[in-house]
């Protein structure tokens, strides 16, 4: 008896400090113009990973989408809010970096001034995100065409919040519906 109680404790214990605890994701992303491909590594509990990776193909009129090497289907939108709201005010950004090229071949005055704008875009969009540690590193190449964008990136987020704010949306929404439809 003392075992089971001991057992259903120290799982109760785990799920809190699961609950608590920062989990950390590290993902990485290139997009290039024929496929884009994303590595994604998640740290629960400083001991659990769980890594997934997805391939986008763009063919001329379809997509080719595999996640973990299976393909899957686009499917219809769903209407309606997600929890991504939730999500992102449980989450805090340690480190973003975005690196890149860009080129134009035989026209440097614009290949320069073309991936300066987007080195501009991206720092100003890592200064938004509130990164900690943030890069961002886009190189002209003048003597070819091409298109390369790599961005890295670290975050933080802890269950407990999420799941608190997801709450708290849900219930505004429930009060709004419920004296929007009263009669006055």
């Amino acid at each position: 008896m003392k075992v089971v109680l001991f057992l259903f404790a120290a799982v109760l214990i785990m799920l809190c400090a699961a609950l608590v605890y920062p989990v950390e994701i590290n993902a990485r992303a290139r997009i290039k113009p024929r496929f884009a491909e994303a590595l994604v590594d998640i740290c629960a509990l400083g001991a659990i990973r769980i890594t997934a990776d997805a391939l986008v193909v763009w063919l001329p009129f379809e997509a080719d989408i595999r996640i973990n090497g299976r393909r899957i289907s686009i499917k219809q939108k769903r209407r309606g809010g997600g929890i991504l709201p939730s999500v992102l005010k449980g989450a805090a950004i340690k480190r973003l970096y975005i690196t890149g090229e860009f080129g134009m071949a035989r026209d440097g005055a614009k290949t320069v001034m073309t991936a300066g704008i987007i080195r501009e875009i991206g720092l100003a969009a890592c200064m938004l995100s509130g990164a900690g540690d943030i890069c961002a590193d886009i190189r002209p190449a003048p003597e070819r065409n091409a298109f390369c964008i790599n961005l890295e990136g670290i975050a933080q987020i802890i269950p407990a919040q999420i799941i608190f704010a997801e709450a708290k949306r849900r219930g505004k929404t429930k009060r709004e519906e419920k004296y929007q439809n009263a009669p006055c």
